[in-house]
């Protein structure tokens, strides 16, 4: 079993050295990663690249997790609010709801457009294109969705609710 545990922490290592290089500390191919393992029910994963990253939690509540990363975070009415506390621009929180199915939604949010745009740069450096609202990567299939400053995997629903 600890043979499993080392074969597998060694296959990520370069994933998780890479993307803490990247000022956003969260990269595309992460988000879909992390994405993964919620749907999967694999929470333990998760958490871990999320701190790896740089991700803390700060606020559970009524099946949703908040994931932040140079800000605070507080909810309202069901509704998340953010402050950045750290002033290099590239503040965020992800945000993971569960719903009663058991079905998954996650989001990366960043306060600023700096952070925004610099995800938005590193889809384009992955070769992601940009249909609408839409970045699909073609050698994949992945797609993310981006709303203003928010990226997200397109769940149950599907990609072409937001085309």
């Amino acid at each position: 079993m600890k043979r499993i545990y080392f074969l597998f922490f060694a296959l990520l290592m370069p994933l998780f050295m890479s993307a803490q290089t990247y000022p956003t500390g969260i990269t595309p191919y992460t988000l879909i990663q992390i994405d993964s393992y919620f749907a999967r029910s694999q929470w333990n994963s998760a958490e871990s690249v999320l701190k790896k990253l740089g991700y803390k939690k700060a606020l559970e509540r009524n099946g949703t997790y908040v994931y932040s990363r140079g800000c605070s975070v507080r909810m309202s009415n069901g509704s998340v609010s953010a402050t950045a506390t750290s002033s290099n621009g590239y503040a965020s929180y992800i945000q993971l709801d569960v719903s009663s199915g058991q079905n998954t939604f996650l989001s990366v949010k960043f306060l600023n457009s700096k952070g925004s745009s610099y995800f938005a740069n590193l889809l384009k450096q992955t070769k992601y294109r940009l249909s609408g609202k839409v970045w699909q990567q073609p050698s994949t299939g992945n797609c993310i969705v981006q709303e203003g400053r928010k990226f997200f995997v397109p769940g149950v629903e599907g990609v072409d609710a937001y085309m």
